[in-house]
């Protein structure tokens, strides 16, 4: 809970006066000692403080001493320092019987040991002077940052100081609770209620309590059933995925996935597991269409195909086009994912064109017609059609990519020494080559052209490698057995 104040500045907004002097660097016990030397009864207790801060503020126009001032220039030049949080410090800290250049080497000490300020002060500082959770404040700080880098600092700052007052702050309490309680116990996002504020009134640096409580109950009673949702320890999900900014879409589709698999999870469970899975997938920087297309290739249960397929946001009308002429399932998805040439502006949602469609299927009658030779395809088309599982005989594939074996044969044999003649040992080599080419292109789900190439093309140079190097062994043990037998 923070702090209650119990001075103000302005009679109608109310600032706390204990703010007010740590935003501003004053000393907080200093204008208050100034504030009981004023004694003027015609004055109202908040033009009493306004002139104690007024007085305070006069007395911190002090000179510094040349050689003081040369250090703190050069200091925070040198050091990217703002110079008005050092000489903010030191003005609050002139009390200190300590000598002034000791001063000033501890004032910037502290602008160098904290990461965010607000009105030159460390908002650690603020935090626990104000009984914020310190951790809490600048993750959000953090992730609205990175969030938001068209934002000014100081203007996040101040709104994630202002929200978490508001979220838990004593002068916000909702029927003895603080707001994030109170939403909490209504199955409403706090942030949901903040973000209303500040869309109604422009501004959280001067929160209402009387108008927040208003927009409180109206949201309440206008309360539709899509505000109740999911919840993990009493948080809605909404408010979870807000807090850590996870994509809310993807976290569902994860929750939709463990309702399929395991219906007996309870909603809490779900959450967990579709966290895990979430996190699993970003840190891993894995791409989630193509985790989407391998899950689709393995899985045999229908609800999960829909699953994946969502996930891959292919537009439903081109599906039902190309499953309608006689493709099953997976063979549908995969068309429209490895050649959809067109996505719709709005929907973002990929399809493919009708020209496409028909250059796509005319390829596919001839190829197992046998019109067209497969040793026509190059490895971009080879790839695609082999994982569409669309022709007759995939394998022909694989088979017809002679010119691709070749060129691997003859760069890796060149590079160690062991040259690979056009008889039957180079179809032995060919053969290693069809295999290296099979295994990449079943673990590869990618549908980026220069991803799956080089892909493709490393795995089997790798392989191939791998493999010359055993050959030349063995090539070298024969030659030694045989000159023994010779001698």
């Amino acid at each position: 809970m923070g702090r209650a104040s119990k001075y103000f500045l302005d009679k109608e907004k109310k600032i706390p006066l204990r703010r007010y002097c740590l935003y501003n660097g004053l000393n907080y016990p200093n204008v208050i000692y100034t504030l009981r030397q004023i004694i003027d009864n015609k004055l109202e207790e908040y033009e009493k403080v306004s002139l104690a801060v007024k007085i305070e503020e006069e007395k911190m126009e002090g000179q510094l001493p040349p050689a003081i001032e040369d250090y703190i220039v050069n200091t925070c030049k040198n050091n990217n320092i703002d110079e008005t949080i050092v000489r903010k410090y030191m003005a609050r800290n002139k009390g200190k019987e300590i000598p002034i250049n000791q001063l000033a080497t501890e004032a910037v000490r502290y602008a160098l040991d904290h990461k965010y300020f607000s009105g030159w002060i460390a908002v650690d500082d603020i935090c626990e002077d104000m009984g914020y959770d310190k951790a809490k404040v600048n993750k959000n700080i953090d992730r609205k940052i990175a969030k938001h880098p068209d934002l000014s600092k100081k203007y996040i700052i101040d709104q994630c100081l202002s929200e978490y007052d508001i979220l838990y702050g004593d002068r916000f309490m909702i029927d003895g609770k603080c707001v994030e309680e109170a939403c909490k116990r209504e199955h409403i996002n706090p942030m949901y209620l903040v973000s209303q504020y500040r869309r109604k009134y422009k501004d959280l640096n001067n929160v209402d309590p009387k108008k927040l409580y208003e927009l409180f109950k109206a949201i309440v009673s206008n309360k539709k059933p899509k505000f109740f949702e999911p919840t993990l320890d009493d948080m809605p999900l909404s408010y979870i995925c807000e807090m850590h900014n996870y994509n809310r879409e993807l976290i569902e589709a994860f929750m939709y996935e463990a309702t399929i698999t395991e219906p007996c999870l309870t909603d809490e469970e779900k959450i967990i597991r579709a966290v895990k899975k979430y996190e699993y997938v970003m840190e891993n920087h894995v791409i989630l269409e193509d985790f989407a297309f391998k899950g689709l290739k393995e899985t045999d249960n229908i609800s999960m195909k829909v699953y994946y397929t969502k996930l891959l946001n292919l537009d439903d009308k081109c599906v039902k086009s190309i499953n309608a002429i006689g493709f099953d399932y997976y063979q549908t998805v995969a068309l429209i994912w490895f050649f959809g040439n067109k996505v719709y502006e709005k929907s973002r949602k990929r399809f493919i064109s009708d020209d496409l469609q028909r250059s796509i299927f005319s390829t596919i009658t001839c190829l197992d017609a046998g019109v067209r030779s497969h040793r026509e395809l190059d490895l971009n088309l080879a790839y695609r059609l082999y994982k569409c599982e669309v022709l007759k005989d995939n394998n022909r594939i694989l088979a017809s990519q002679i010119s691709f074996y070749d060129k691997i044969i003859d760069k890796v044999s060149a590079k160690y020494g062991i040259p690979v003649g056009y008889d039957t040992s180079r179809c032995e080599h060919r053969v290693k080559c069809y295999e290296l080419l099979k295994e990449a292109m079943d673990n590869c789900f990618s549908r980026n052209k220069d991803v799956f190439i080089t892909y493709i093309t490393n795995y089997v140079i790798e392989g191939y490698e791998n493999y010359l190097k055993s050959f030349k062994k063995s090539l070298s043990k024969k030659n030694k057995n045989k000159n023994k037998k010779e001698q």
